[in-house]
């Protein structure tokens, strides 16, 4: 049958099965060698419709002519597609819920309060990071930081906390992760065993803190407001910013991660 006739066997356009010729993913039974005419057989119509699904499910051209014209584990292979497709769809999902609560949503007054935070002893992790991966190196230092106190028998007796230099922010920086601890006389040759971790102290000085409630997700917001209120009063030092976890783990709307920005004295 003419292209045309095939097109209308299929419901695709006669511009996309020139397409999916020039692309491989579906070529005429026959091409006329003299007018250049493509023919398709009605066999086809099921390969037709393959593609068109497989492009309705955002899968590239490439890859489908990959897929088809190899049968070795090609279900296996769609499959994993639409596991993929899937997990993308929930994080859409997740982003446009965030979206309208951020539309529906009365901005809050930040409680922005002045603190002298006190430089206390801790176990310390010193990494280097920027946006993009800051929170899983945060994740695996705290996790890291935990497990040597316990096995140095330190109490804990704050929060944890993180350090950034300004570069985390434009590429990449050193984080500092710190776990306040109390006095204690145990064998600190056991951080012999914890590689990548030492003995340091938490940051002090003169901070403008606002508490940020809810997912990371929207750190940014705390971010912007309260570096626009510290502008706006001329007063930032040159000191690395800091966060401090006071809930760090639960629910997205129990969390609380307490941001801290350098001012002068």
């Amino acid at each position: 049958m003419s292209i045309g006739q095939f097109a209308k066997l299929t419901h695709l356009s006669v511009k996309a099965l020139r397409h999916y010729q020039d692309t491989h993913v579906l070529a005429p039974a026959v091409v006329d060698p003299d007018t250049g005419y493509r023919y398709y057989e009605h066999s086809q119509a099921h390969r037709a419709h393959l593609v068109r699904r497989l492009r309705d499910a955002d899968m590239s051209l490439a890859d489908i002519a990959d897929l088809l014209g190899d049968a070795h584990d090609r279900r296996d292979r769609v499959a994993a597609h639409a596991d993929e497709l899937a997990r993308r769809a929930a994080e859409l999902a997740e982003a446009a819920a965030a979206l309208r609560e951020s539309l529906d949503a009365q901005v809050a007054a930040l409680d922005i309060v002045r603190q002298e935070l006190v430089s206390m002893p801790a176990l310390v992790v010193v990494g280097t990071a920027g946006l993009d991966d800051v929170d899983a190196v945060c994740t695996d230092a705290f996790s890291r930081l935990d497990e040597a106190a316990t096995l140095l028998g330190c109490e804990v007796v704050g929060p944890g906390v993180a350090s950034f230099t300004d570069a985390v922010f434009e590429s990449a920086g050193t984080v500092t992760c710190a776990l306040p601890i109390g006095d204690e006389t145990s064998d600190r040759s056991l951080l012999d065993n914890s590689p990548g971790i030492g003995l340091g102290a938490t940051p002090g000085g003169v901070f403008l803190t606002a508490v940020h409630v809810g997912d990371r997700k929207e750190l940014g917001v705390t971010y912007s407001a309260l570096g626009e209120h510290v502008d706006e009063l001329g007063v930032a030092a040159q000191r690395p910013v800091v966060e401090r976890y006071l809930v760090p783990t639960g629910d997205s709307s129990e969390l609380r991660t307490e941001v801290c920005w350098p001012v002068l004295t």
